[in-house]
C-alpha cells in the first residue's frame, strides 16, 4: 500500500521535490546543500538571503484525518484505495493499561501511526501543498517537519516586513492544517 501511494505520488509528480525527509535517494545533506545554493545565489547576485525557519510541535500527532483524506482525493486517490485510508486512519482506537487495569477505548482523531511504513508518506502528502500556499518567490526547503523558508531581497530592501510576511504565510498555513 505503501510503495503503491509512493508510485502514484511521484508518478504523477505530485511530490514537492522541496520535501527531502522520509524520500528514496534524499538526505539531510541534499537538504542543507539546497538551501547553501540559494543563499550563495543570493550573494553571487548581490542580495540578501532572508530566512525563516520552522519546527513543528508533535507534527505525526496533530495531523487531522478528515484533512488528510480530503488532501489524498485531492492528489486522485479514490475508490477502494481511498476506503483504505479511511479504515487505516478513522477506525483507530487507543487505551492506556497500567498494570492490569484498562482504560475505555478512545477514538483516535488526529495523528498518523508512528513506527509505521505508511506513516511517514502520509504525513509528507500531509505537508505537501505548504510550498504551494507560499508567495511563488519564497523558497522553501523541507525536511519532515522542519522547514525553511527563504527569499532573496536587493540589499537596500527593508527586511521586517517580508519577514514578516513569510511568518504570516507560513502561520496561516499551519493554523488551517491544525499544525503548530
Amino acid at each position: 500500500m505503501c510503495q503503491q501511494l509512493v508510485n502514484f505520488l511521484e508518478k504523477h509528480k505530485y511530490q514537492s521535490q522541496q520535501q527531502f525527509g522520509f524520500r528514496k535517494g534524499f538526505t539531510t545533506t541534499d537538504a542543507i546543500l539546497s538551501l547553501v545554493k540559494d543563499i550563495r545565489k543570493a550573494f553571487e547576485n548581490k542580495q540578501t538571503y532572508v530566512s525563516v525557519f520552522t519546527d513543528l510541535s508533535s507534527a505525526f500527532d496533530c495531523v487531522d484525518h478528515k484533512i488528510l483524506l480530503e488532501k489524498l482525493r485531492f492528489y486522485g486517490v479514490r475508490g477502494t484505495c481511498l476506503k483504505l485510508f479511511i479504515s487505516y486512519l478513522e477506525y483507530r482506537q487507543q487505551y492506556v493499561k497500567i498494570i492490569a487495569s484498562l482504560s475505555k477505548a478512545g477514538h483516535i482523531k488526529y495523528g498518523v501511526p508512528q513506527g509505521s511504513i505508511l506513516g511517514p508518506v502520509l504525513f509528507l502528502v500531509y505537508l505537501n501543498d505548504l510550498e504551494n500556499s507560499m508567495d511563488k518567490n519564497i523558497l522553501t526547503i523541507m525536511y519532515a517537519d522542519d522547514t525553511s523558508l527563504g527569499i532573496p531581497i536587493n540589499k537596500k530592501e527593508n527586511v521586517v516586513p517580508i519577514k514578516k510576511r513569510m511568518i504570516r504565510d507560513a502561520d496561516e498555513w499551519f493554523a488551517a492544517n491544525k499544525l503548530a
